[in-house]
């Protein structure tokens, strides 16, 4: 598969790990030698060979690169030298500003150049970026601001986003979702702009509950205290990254319970809405299926002077802003309220571990060496303090795949006895070669199965 070469002076470091960690989130392969290059094997050879392979080589160019004497240059030669088997319309060096700075080389003088500077600019430096290398990929403000209604509109038909009024003839983002199970929590990748979404929001339709702004913030800081998929970073959406959810056409969608919190945040007031005559059973919203239901999200965008968030409205392919009903005393609250749909901006570190199949048990694994695992977690397990303070006694694990285990044992509690037989479905983020945390999982599954089903023992 061809790949992107990243070049740059150790002096701009920083600002090559910030590049490169935007390109894989998009699905770019880049070749970057802090984490490409292969111990016991002569570098400079790595590199020639890698630049000959690749299809763009992204020059990072600053009064310290230009200025270097060191590796960086020759990396640059080998790229000119490249260069001279490209067609003249066709793009293979990239020369990229990260200050002002002036070329010296003649050759690289010719090419049109473009600038992730200032920082207020590096958004839509990164936009031209990603055009050359994967047109229809996304670069996204991640910042709240203060919007008017005409930055809105400006906004939604420069992105030609989908919203049923101010541009209904918008075609909307093209996709390129990937759902993961992470640590039993759902989430989803989108590679078009690099986001990472929470498939549910917080379960205000499943409980009739509905969270004004304030009480959606309070929500989200429970979330990240409690961590969900493994990290405590999430979000509000912008609405210019909101507005990427929407779909120009409506689907029928079922319920959606929403992340349920088992600890709320005390001082959070919710209100419940009285619905008349509309069915939370199903809907029809403009989003992709891939997500749950939730139908009105809010933004961390908010009005001039006000303390109103801009929300998004998958029931109406609209966006809009609260108003302060007095009445209720719900701060910034439209109608029922709002759903959150949390975002993050995951580090390629991450993606890597819940994409690769790095420290996953191996799918076509046989079935003596599915045994022997089966024997280790049993053994784990019996010595599970956790377990054996609830009286839980496991017999026996047995791996039918390296996802699918039965376990067998019995649960006992004063004088009373009951048979253990559980089938469990084990996440891919699960599927590990670390027993310890694959027992670990199995230990707190156990326990909520057991402590829900027999809680008559107790």
């Amino acid at each position: 598969m061809a790949h992107i070469f990243l070049s740059y002076a150790k002096a701009d470091l920083d600002a090559a790990r910030r590049l490169y960690a935007e390109l894989v989130r998009r699905g770019i392969t880049v070749w970057f030698d802090e984490v490409s290059l292969v111990p016991g094997l002569q570098w400079r050879i790595q590199i020639e060979n890698a630049i000959e392979a690749s299809s763009h080589f992204l020059a990072l160019l600053s009064s310290r690169s230009l200025n270097h004497v060191g590796y960086v240059q020759k990396e640059m030669k080998v790229a000119l030298e490249v260069l001279d088997l490209f067609p003249e319309t066709q793009i293979f060096i990239l020369p990229i500003r990260l200050e002002e700075c002036v070329l010296s080389n003649a050759r690289l003088k010719n090419l049109q150049w473009l600038d992730l500077f200032p920082e207020s600019s590096y958004a839509e430096g990164l936009q031209k970026i990603l055009g050359v290398l994967r047109p229809g990929t996304l670069s996204l403000r991640s910042v709240p601001a203060e919007l008017a209604f005409p930055d809105v509109v400006a906004m939604i038909r420069a992105r030609n986003y989908f919203e049923s009024v101010i541009n209904p003839e918008g075609g909307g983002i093209r996709h390129a979702y990937e759902p993961f199970m992470v640590d039993r929590a759902e989430v989803v990748l989108d590679r078009t702009s690099g986001l990472l979404w929470t498939r549910t929001g917080s379960p205000y339709e499943w409980l009739r509950v509905y969270l004004s702004d304030k009480d959606g913030e309070s929500w989200l800081v429970e979330l990240n205290r409690h961590g969900y998929a493994g990290r405590h970073d999430w979000r509000l959406p912008t609405l210019e990254e909101a507005m990427t959810l929407m779909e120009p056409l409506a689907s029928e969608r079922p319920g959606s319970q929403g992340i349920v919190l088992k600890d709320q945040v005390e001082d959070t007031k919710y209100y419940v809405v009285k619905q008349y005559g509309v069915s939370k059973q199903s809907a029809r919203l403009h989003i992709d299926s891939i997500f749950g239901a939730e139908s009105n999200l809010l933004t961390s965008d908010k009005i001039p002077g006000f303390p109103i968030h801009w929300r998004v409205y998958l029931a109406l392919g609209r966006c809009g802003y609260g108003s302060i009903h007095s009445q209720l005393g719900q701060e910034g609250n439209l109608g029922g309220g709002c759903a959150v749909r949390p975002v993050c901006i995951p580090e390629p570190g991450y993606l890597q571990w819940i994409i690769s199949d790095s420290g996953l048990l191996d799918r076509q694994m046989p079935s003596q060496a599915l045994h022997s695992i089966g024997e280790k977690v049993t053994e784990l397990l019996r010595d599970a303090v956790h377990l054996k303070e609830q009286g839980i006694v496991i017999e026996s694990t047995t791996f039918k795949t390296p996802s699918i285990v039965e376990i067998k044992g019995y649960v006992s509690r004063n004088k009373f006895t009951h048979p253990l037989d559980l089938t469990v479905e084990l996440y891919r983020a699960t599927i590990r070669k670390d027993l310890e945390f694959v027992a670990k999982r199995l230990t707190l599954w156990i326990s909520e199965f057991v402590n829900d089903r027999y809680k008559y023992m107790a």
